[in-house]
């Protein structure tokens, strides 16, 4: 019973630490534009005895770490380039690995005119990359890319059902989970910010309070756990006495 309480707090000091890399990620892109915080989803180990008040249960782990799609606060910048998105949805962006996804929308200008996010990768229009050959710029709630007062292209946007199953790839974009997960048009009520950004949905005050929670359940689980020791320890000995 002792080596299966050792095994129980063993397997919560795991899924603490892998929580707290969580925690640790999110806080690192608590500034990163269009940031969506992880959330750690834990699973209990399949129940293996059965007792008198019942079920006792066999530990927790990580299970899936997903992403949280709450919008993030948007912030006006009056940059032409700079592009929020409210409501459901993402810009899609090619990459050297096809499309993905991504709520950044802090874009710039490449020698070509092409709109491309901060790494390079090129935003993806409904008529194909966006560029823009012109004076005059603007984007329009509804997406579409005006240049010198005409319509060239407009933002491809789009959603998923089960957002939180994306995966996140580098230069904060998202791709779909082994292509499990259905790309859908952006809802009709989903409008675009000219001039804004969103911010990363992190809170940094959330974020450490859950740390500190984190590290006083660790140290908790380590006191138990040296309990454990002494008492298995006390209980070889003592059978060595008595031989």
């Amino acid at each position: 019973m002792i080596n299966r309480a050792m095994s129980i707090s063993a397997s919560a000091l795991e899924s603490l630490l892998a929580r707290q890399d969580v925690l640790a990620n999110n806080l690192a892109n608590v500034n990163t534009v269009g940031f969506k915080a992880d959330v750690a989803v834990l699973k209990s180990f399949p129940d293996i005895f059965q007792k008198e008040l019942g079920q006792i249960s066999g530990g927790v782990r990580i299970d899936a770490v997903e992403m949280n799609a709450r919008q993030g606060e948007l912030m006006h910048t009056g940059n032409v380039f700079d592009v929020a998105i409210q409501g459901e949805g993402f810009f899609v962006v090619q990459t050297p690995q096809g499309e993905r996804y991504t709520r950044s929308g802090n874009f710039v200008l490449n020698p070509q005119g092409q709109l491309t996010t901060q790494q390079g990768y090129t935003v993806m229009g409904e008529g194909g990359p966006v560029t823009i050959n012109g004076s005059d710029a603007s984007i329009t709630a509804e997406g579409a890319v005006v240049v010198d007062g005409a319509a060239v292209n407009r933002l491809r946007l789009v959603s998923f059902e089960q957002p939180y199953r994306l995966q996140r790839e580098g230069g904060n974009v998202f791709a779909p989970a082994d292509g499990a997960v259905t790309v859908l048009s952006a809802p009709a009520d989903t409008q675009v910010r000219g001039g804004m950004l969103e911010s990363s949905s992190v809170s940094a005050v959330h974020s450490l309070t859950q740390m500190l929670e984190l590290q006083r359940a660790f140290e908790l689980n380590q006191r138990v756990l040296q309990d454990l020791d002494e008492s298995l320890r006390r209980s070889i000995n003592d059978v060595g006495r008595t031989r």
